[in-house]
């Protein structure tokens, strides 16, 4: 399934945008009118390849039955619906699964993630270097602020400077939650109350690691999505979008979609550790095509980031069974 934003001044335009980029099949998700003006439209279309024509086969030469379908495809596809994979998603993986030939699921899983999904992992040695800025975008509560904190810590393990930045001037607490694990980090803190300035700030920084905090964007917002737009200019790189794990995966991939068009191209995913379902993250990466980059495994700072790759996905996908109800129905009380 592939999704899409549309943004025109009215609804008409809009729709006429869906239908020139998806044609007559697409399917709306959702719209939305802006209070400053303006349509938002989200559209989605099945990306499942057109069957080529077929070519002309010699009769059938008698051989022993065909083996019956592996127990291991079943348990994908069992996972796949656990994890409120969207259908359109979860067919292609489980086509590519099945190309594969024999195997245990864990590996079909890896392989079929592998070709689908893509990855670049943070956390590697080397990916965190001197002169580099990193800029975390996401909505408001996705976990940028610790996620900044991890990243920090990571590339101070390592030995390489670093040095924060902050734009988050609105959130209650987000100034003290950051100058706290700067602290604590002993890292220099700079609190910027422009998005211009960063420009200066990121080449003052040539000899450390740029780590860049910023307010939370609501990705239906036209103000706020402008502010981030003006932020991401500003400092020049391509932003890494923060999202939190556990989400709904059509609401995931509309986000994803929107700050994809920010130019967002990677995506680290947070409380990995405190969601059962995985959907929303890979409902994100896929629609918006962004690389998974990282997810948040645990609150600590310390050691709360881990690499993600399509063996460390496929087993989450895999391990993660489904739980009970929470909650037992009362009993009824017995007549007296």
């Amino acid at each position: 399934m592939r999704l899409k934003t549309f943004h025109a001044v009215s609804l008409t335009e809009a729709l006429d945008q869906v239908r020139d980029h998806f044609g007559q099949d697409a399917a709306i998700l959702s719209t939305q009118e802006h209070d400053s003006g303006g349509f938002t439209v989200t559209a989605a279309i099945d990306a499942t390849e057109p069957e080529p024509a077929a070519l002309p086969t010699p009769a059938p030469v008698p051989g022993p039955a065909p083996e019956p379908e592996s127990d291991e495809h079943d348990d994908i596809a069992d996972a796949l619906e656990h994890h409120r994979i969207p259908p359109g998603l979860s067919q292609r993986l489980l086509n590519a699964a099945a190309s594969l030939g024999p195997a245990d699921k864990r590996s079909l899983l890896t392989r079929a993630l592998d070709e689908l999904v893509g990855f670049h992992d943070i956390t590697r040695p080397g990916r965190l270097t001197v002169g580099q800025a990193i800029l975390l975008v996401g909505p408001s509560g996705a976990g940028k602020t610790a996620t900044v904190a991890k990243l920090c810590a990571m590339a101070k393990l390592r030995g390489v400077p670093t040095r924060i930045a902050t734009l988050d001037f609105e959130s209650a607490g987000a100034q003290e939650q950051i100058a706290a694990f700067a602290a604590v980090l002993d890292t220099p803190l700079d609190c910027v109350a422009k998005p211009k300035q960063l420009a200066a700030l990121k080449q003052a920084s040539d000899d450390a690691l740029l780590l860049v905090d910023t307010v939370g964007t609501n990705p239906f917002s036209q103000q706020e999505i402008l502010r981030c737009a003006e932020i991401v200019a500003a400092l020049g790189v391509r932003p890494f979008l923060v999202l939190p794990a556990g989400g709904d995966p059509v609401e995931s991939a509309e986000m994803a979609l929107v700050f994809a068009e920010l130019g967002a191209n990677r995506l680290i995913a947070t409380r990995m550790d405190a969601s059962r379902r995985l959907g929303g993250v890979l409902s994100a990466a896929f629609a918006a095509e962004l690389a998974l980059s990282a997810g948040g495994v645990s609150p600590m700072v310390g050691n709360g980031l881990s690499s993600l790759s399509a063996r460390s996905l496929a087993d989450a996908l895999i391990s993660r069974a489904p739980t009970p109800f929470p909650f037992m129905p009362k009993e009824e009380p017995k007549p007296t």
